[in-house]
């Protein structure tokens, strides 16, 4: 094999690198980029909100006898949310995340309902709802 034959040869090789590499990018420019489909899993929680009272700022007024209202024990939980789905339910309950028979701040977790929660603390039942009752 002369040197003629290898510059003929290594231009070949050269002009097919050339073609494989033009290939790549035609390919790569001429076809669409395949994104893959993410379908959302079913929606079988029922969440409900919480309603909240709006803000309201008093107007100054005298100063009046200070009586000191006396807690619930409601006053010391806040239902934040419920999740139900058809194999468990949670509730978020001062914004900790608590299932039946978990406790919370010291009360048991009765039961969850799509609106309420029921408690149970010192042989009291505690319901707690979403609506502003």
């Amino acid at each position: 094999m002369g040197k003629k034959d290898l510059g003929r040869y290594f231009l070949y090789a050269l002009f097919t690198l050339l073609g494989v590499v033009a290939a790549k990018y035609a390919f790569e420019f001429l076809t669409p980029r395949f994104t893959p489909r993410v379908e959302k899993a079913p929606q079988a929680a029922v969440v409900a909100p919480v309603v909240k009272a709006p803000s309201v700022i008093p107007a100054p007024q005298s100063p009046a006898p200070a009586v000191k209202k006396a807690k619930t024990m409601t006053d010391a939980y806040v239902l934040n949310g419920i999740s139900l789905s058809r194999t468990d339910s949670s509730a978020l309950i001062n914004n900790q995340i608590v299932q039946e028979g978990e406790t919370v701040d010291g009360a048991l977790v009765v039961k969850i309902g799509e609106e309420e929660v029921q408690l149970k603390r010192d042989d009291r039942t505690i319901t707690l709802t979403t609506r502003g009752k």
